[in-house]
């Protein structure tokens, strides 16, 4: 490692960079690599592995297993005993890890894996831990152990990703002193390069969905909406772009459903969605329709100059101007999102204006290396509390 930088090892837990955790990891180092070192730890090869690799950072793989388990399937004895030996032996791992490269502070890149936690308490490393998801409440994955994850969390700095994200830690746990609010942030270069929305009235609406084909992303709510919709407005020129991750595992299901709803003329599906720029310049309006934590397609949209729709759940709220850049729809209320897709026709030329006159602001906003200059300032203040202490 680089002589005279401080050395931060950062546990992702997943090996995909197709979720927000990820994604936003890399952005934070690519902002950060000149003024610290970083080691990524991965729990497997992967499209994660496959990115530091073409970004050039470091990175080694350590086996280890979320904690936590899926409420629509009981998970056998058998399986919790060997996460919880495949994490020991990755926290023996990490444990020489760090000191053999003489790290300075541990991340740990998301709230369901507590790798690296024992680690580095047993050398006396300051950890932060990003709180990223609610597990149960958002993804229907319970943590494991909730009493032991609480024990760790309360001797730990934590990052919660958003005011609803902070008030749930909050209202769990008692180091309050500890909860540092910084929002993620989002690649702004090429998003803020896309073309302003036409402020003519919309004829024809281009709406697409990025939330991906998981049930809980509230696929079948959008899918609803439409139907409604053209039920209620069959002169209504629209269509829908729908594009996520587990594609291959869900598609069919979908697509069954658009055809039940006689909606399969006006939807294309696709994977996960790889130019950003070349898909939000081809939307009018973006809908995020599930319990969000931060809702990185959001902060997307709003970056990218699209008027946003999204559920009135999670962290949402705080990111849409309600009436201003997008509306709030009632959760998993498909009848409420087809209404506010109208709102959307109605109001379109303010709605456009409104983008155009506050976009450099929201740019500023969601910045990456807005978010990654708040986490340096977190990582240079604990390493200094650590070196006062030796």
């Amino acid at each position: 490692m680089i002589q005279g930088k401080r050395k931060i090892v950062i546990i992702s837990g997943v090996s995909s960079i197709d979720g927000g955790s990820n994604a936003a990891l890399v952005e934070n180092i690519l902002n950060l690599k000149n003024r610290f070192e970083f080691l990524i730890i991965v729990p497997s090869e992967g499209t994660l592995s496959e990115e530091l690799i073409e970004k050039g950072i470091n990175f080694r793989i350590v086996k280890g297993e979320l904690w936590r388990h899926s409420l629509n399937k009981k998970e056998s004895l058998k399986h919790k005993i060997k996460k919880i030996l495949v994490n020991l032996v990755a926290d023996q791992k990490l444990y020489k890890i760090i000191k053999e490269e003489k790290i300075d502070l541990v991340h740990i890149n998301v709230s369901a894996t507590g790798v690296g936690w024992l680690a580095a308490k047993s050398l006396k490393r300051p950890i932060i831990w990003h709180l990223r998801e609610l597990n149960d409440i958002d993804q229907n994955y319970p943590l494991d152990y909730p009493k032991v994850a609480a024990f760790m969390f309360n001797r730990s700095t934590l990052v919660p990703i958003s005011n609803f994200v902070y008030n749930y830690y909050n209202h769990f746990l008692n180091n309050s002193y500890r909860l540092h609010l910084i929002r993620d942030g989002v690649k702004v270069d090429e998003l803020s390069k896309i073309k302003n929305l036409k402020r003519t009235n919309k004829e024809v609406l281009t709406i697409g969905f990025l939330g991906g084909y998981q049930p809980h992303k509230g696929l079948k709510t959008v899918l609803e909406s439409i139907s409604l919709l053209k039920l209620q407005y069959p002169t209504l020129d629209i269509s829908l772009e729908v594009y996520g991750s587990q594609y291959q595992q869900n598609i069919n299901t979908y697509k069954e459903l658009a055809s039940q709803y006689s909606i399969e003329n006006i939807v294309q599906f696709h994977g996960f969605s790889s130019n950003l720029v070349d898909t939000f310049s081809s939307l009018d309006v973006v809908i995020s329709a599930s319990l969000e934590a931060f809702g990185r397609v959001v902060a997307e949209t709003i970056v990218a100059g699209r008027v946003c729709l999204g559920s009135d759940q999670g962290a949402t709220p705080e990111l849409i101007n309600n009436g201003k850049n997008g509306f709030i729809f009632k959760h998993q209320n498909a009848r409420d999102l087809s209404e506010q897709i109208v709102k959307i026709v109605e109001n379109w030329s303010d709605l456009t204006e409104f983008i155009k006159k506050n976009r450099d602001d929201e740019i500023k906003r969601f910045s990456s290396e807005k978010t990654a200059n708040e986490i340096a300032t977190l990582y240079e203040k604990l390493i200094k509390g650590r070196d006062k202490n030796e």
